[in-house]
Parts: C-alpha cells; structure tokens; sequence
C-alpha cells in the first residue's frame, strides 16, 4: 500500500492526539459518572428490535475507565434503568426486573477485565487491541444472552431458549459496536482532533448520501430494501480504508442511525439477517481500520527515525567536515613549521658545521704532529657525516625538490629515489594526467603519503622492487580531480589487510591521517607477495598552484 503525504499526516495527527491524551482519561470521576446517567437517559428510550444502545455505553466506559470507578458506575446504571423502568411502570417487586438490572455489569465486567489491555494501552490503533474490544463486546454479549431470554419482561423467546439468546445477543453486539469503539476513540483522541474532523467530513461526503440514496431506493421498491441496505454498507470499507479506526468508528453510528430510522418507518428490512450483516461489516470495518492506523502510525514512526537519522547524518556529516577542515589546518601548520625549522637548521646549524669544519681543515693542514693530524682528520669525517645527517633531516622536514619543481619531479628523481636506491631497491614511477596540477593541500600528502611508504619499505619490507603509479583524471566536466596513487613492492608483508589499527605503526597512521584530512579512503594491503598502498582522493579542481 503506498502512504501518501495526507495519510502520513493524518498519522502524525492520531499519534500526537493520542499521546497528548493518554493514558490518563482527561475526564473527572464525577463527571463521567454524570455523563454515564445522561448517556443512559438519552439511549435507554431509544432501544429497539435492532440494538441496545446501553450495552455499548457499558462496554465504552468499562473499557476506559479505571476500575476504581467500576463500582460506582454500576450503582448509577442501577439506579437510572431502575428509575426508567419504574417510569415505565414495571413492579419493583419482580424478581425479573431485578435480575435484569443487576445481571448486565458483572457480565461485561467480566469480559473486560478478562480482555481489557494496561491501562495505558487502549488505543484502537493496533489491531490486538481492538480485536480484544470487539471480543469483550462478544463475550459480554454471549454471557449476558441466556439471561435476558429467560428473565427479561420485553423477553419473545416463548420457550426457545436459543432462539431469544441469539436475538438479545444480536441486539447488544450491535450496541456495542455503534458506541463503544466510538467513545474509546473520543476518550482517547478527543473529537476535535485533525484525524476525526477528516473522518467526519468524509463521512459527510461519502456515506450520507449512500445511506440518503439508499432511503429513495427503499421507497420506490420497498421489497428491495434488504438489498439496498446491504450494500449501502460499502462506504465503511472505504471510510475504514482511508481514516483507519477513526473513519470505522465513527461511521458505524451512522448506518445504524438509518437503519433504525427504516426500520421505524415500517420498512421490511429483514432484521435478523441485517443484525448479522451489520456485525459482520461492522467487525470488518473495524478490524480494517486498526489494521489501517497500525500501518500508517508505523510509517509515521518509522519516517520520524528516518528524519532524525538523518538530521544526526547530517551533524556527523558537519562534524566530519570541521574534523576535516582542522586536520588540514594542523597539517598546513605542520608543514609550514617544519619548512621554517628546515630553513632555520639550514642557515644557523649548516653554517655552523660548515665553519667548523673548515676550521679543522685548516688546522689539519697546519698541524705537524702526526698524532694531532690524525685526530683532525677523524673529527673532519665526523662533522662530514654530520653535515650529511643533517642534509638528510633538512629533506625529511621539507624536500626543496618538491617547492623548486613540483610534485612529479619530487617522486621521480628527488630524496626517495635517492632513498630507495642507497637501500638497494628497483625504485620505478608511473605518471598519468597533470599532476603537478594538484593544489597545496593534496601534493604535501601526496609527497608525505609516498615518503612514509618509502621509508616502510626500506627499514621492514625486505624487498627489492617498489612501483609508484600516481594518476590525476579530471571529472564532472573539469569541476573535481580524481587523484588514485598505488605504491607497491615486492616485500613480506605481514599486517592484516584493510585500513590500519590503531597499533599498526606511526607510518601507517600517518597515511591514513592524512587521507582521511583530504576525506579519501585508504586501504592497507600486505601479503607474501608484496605491500600494497592503494589511496583515492576526490578534491575540487583549483586554479591554486603548490607552492
């Protein structure tokens, strides 16, 4: 079934409705006592062949309120059919008017507390709930049955016991299903509600005239009006598909409205077979429409969790973001401190060792003493080999083959090839696209990136060979750079494969930092045939040239 827009605000409108009032009833003790008197003043006169309006009065209250007020409820239910039948002039000294007044409650008392949910749990909603409603109405029903055929004054059974059981039975199902889901509703959700001001107006637009239209048609053939009725039962079914409970609910009051009103006008509507038609249609709609609100309060639930899923995506999404953007900043700040220490080292400690040794050359040369001599010359070698350290830092800080003549220059003939081959390795590179025409930010890491894998592979890998192929591809018409750089050789690896753990060496780290600042994936692939780097990064295309 697809949800549209309107049915997933008509969901969000039952479930804010309901949890705004539940599961307290919002209604006083007094006052739904007084209610329940006015509620059976008004309904007690208007029982007829078709139903008893008071047994759904008795199921909508006992299914709503607490069971403190059980009591109370059924004193005042006491009183007014007693005083009602006593305005009727029934004899007060019957024992069948008595047991008729006193029978009802503990019935469907029964039923209730045997089927009745938490207290908290009442809605119509879920489709347990109601089926536990309707089941109480029918249990109560059937208890109640046999007793009202043997005692009851208005009682056509004749002897046939089964006959008035099923007849009285029909008459109290059908009360409970005009009132009783409606007033749990309205206890729950309230009639001002968005879902039950819709129900109501479709109700308006859909069912009145069928039911009017029905009427007409009764009258022109009366012999007809079974028929007729029967199907005017249809618009349930779609009020029951398109509002849920709530269009189910509501529209059943109305059916049976009409009907009752035929029936009084001396139509020969077939009442038994239309009571059994109207239960039917009427728990059919019923067990629908919660299956109906079921559904969509599910999809309204679920759409939420989407909503908020997706509003903390997009959090992490900034947070990523801003983490990105940091770790960019403190790698800029990183480089920029280490190119400023390169210049430092280079102007005040190259120059240094460089007039050292220079003085010791001098005194070396002008030095007799053979002893003297050679010590000179041990110390010459030890400042040269210091000067040599020292170049080799000052490129590790930052390689000025890299700022003088770029990226590719830098991988191809700069300090890693030098490196590389010092350390016996078959160093070979691959170029394809502009690489020099990446931006600041992704050469630096590119570089560092291609170092520490370098120097992996020298100080652990044990190999002889190692391949960088570094690829730049402009995509999305020129707008983004597709960078991919593989750098592998042919060592004995021995790490797990997959992105690198927290304990799997600073190198490593420092790759997946830096590909991860430049939001690239990185994937760390060793085995006993070689190490595999495999590295993609997709930037915006700049005009900013690496300085």
């Amino acid at each position: 079934m697809t949800v549209t827009d309107r049915d997933m605000a008509l969901a969000s409108a039952e479930v804010m409705a309901t949890a705004k009032r539940a599961p307290d009833l919002a209604v006083k003790p007094w006052l739904l006592l007084a209610l329940y008197c006015v509620g059976l003043l008004l309904f007690w006169p208007l029982a007829r062949n078709l139903w008893y309006l008071p047994a759904g009065l008795r199921l909508g209250l006992l299914w709503i309120a607490p069971r403190r007020l059980w009591l109370c409820l059924m004193l005042v239910e006491i009183a007014t059919l007693l005083a009602l039948s006593l305005a009727r002039g029934y004899d007060p000294g019957q024992i069948d008017l008595w047991l008729t007044l006193l029978l009802p409650w503990p019935c469907y008392a029964l039923a209730v507390s045997v089927l009745r949910p938490a207290q908290s749990d009442l809605g119509l909603s879920a489709p347990l709930v109601m089926a536990r409603l309707l089941a109480s109405c029918l249990l109560g029903a059937l208890l109640l049955a046999p007793w009202l055929a043997r005692f009851h004054p208005q009682s056509t059974a004749n002897g046939d016991l089964i006959a008035g059981s099923f007849e009285f039975m029909l008459g109290d199902m059908i009360g409970g299903l005009m009132l009783a889901p409606a007033i749990v509703l309205l206890a729950r959700r309230g009639i001002a509600s968005t879902a039950q001001r819709a129900a109501l107006r479709d109700i308006a637009a859909y069912l009145l005239p069928v039911l009017l239209g029905a009427a007409a048609l009764t009258i022109l053939a009366p012999h007809m009006a079974p028929i007729v009725f029967l199907l005017s039962f249809g618009p349930l079914l779609f009020l029951a598909f398109r509002h849920g409970c709530s269009g189910a609910a509501l529209a059943l009051p109305c059916v049976g409205v009409t009907l009752e009103i035929g029936h009084s006008l001396g139509l020969d509507l077939a009442l038994p077979a239309m009571q059994l038609a109207l239960v039917a249609i009427g728990f059919g709609s019923l067990m629908l429409g919660a299956a109906i609100s079921a559904l969509r309060e599910s999809h309204w639930l679920l759409a939420e969790r989407n909503r908020e899923l997706l509003h903390k995506n997009e959090t992490l999404h900034e947070l990523a973001t801003e983490l990105r953007a940091m770790a960019q900043q403190l790698t800029r700040l990183q480089e920029q401190g280490q190119r400023e220490l390169a210049a430092e080292m280079h102007d005040e400690l190259g120059q240094s060792i460089t007039a050292v040794a220079t003085r010791a050359a001098l005194a070396e040369r002008s030095c007799d003493d053979p002893a003297t001599r050679h010590s000179l010359h041990a110390l010459r070698e030890q400042i040269r080999a210091l000067h040599d350290s020292l170049h080799r830092a000052l490129r590790q800080l930052r390689p000025l083959v890299l700022d003088n003549y770029g990226l590719r220059r830098a991988l191809a003939e700069g300090p890693l090839r030098e490196l590389a081959e010092d350390a016996g390795l078959d160093y070979r590179t691959h170029f394809h696209g502009d690489i020099d025409g990446l931006d600041e930010d992704t050469t630096t890491a590119i570089y560092r990136i291609c170092q520490e894998a370098v120097t992996n592979c020298v100080r652990h890998a044990r190999a002889h060979l190692f391949i960088l192929d570094l690829s730049v591809q402009r995509v999305h018409s020129g707008q983004w750079l597709w960078v991919e750089l593989e750098l592998a050789d042919d060592g004995d690896g021995d790490r797990g494969a997959g992105k690198p753990s927290s304990g799997s060496g600073l190198g490593l780290a420092s790759i997946h930092s830096r590909v991860l600042a430049l939001g690239g994936d990185y994937r760390y692939e060793p085995g006993p045939g070689g190490t595999r780097h495999h590295v993609l990064i997709h930037r915006p295309a700049t005009d900013e040239a690496p300085r």
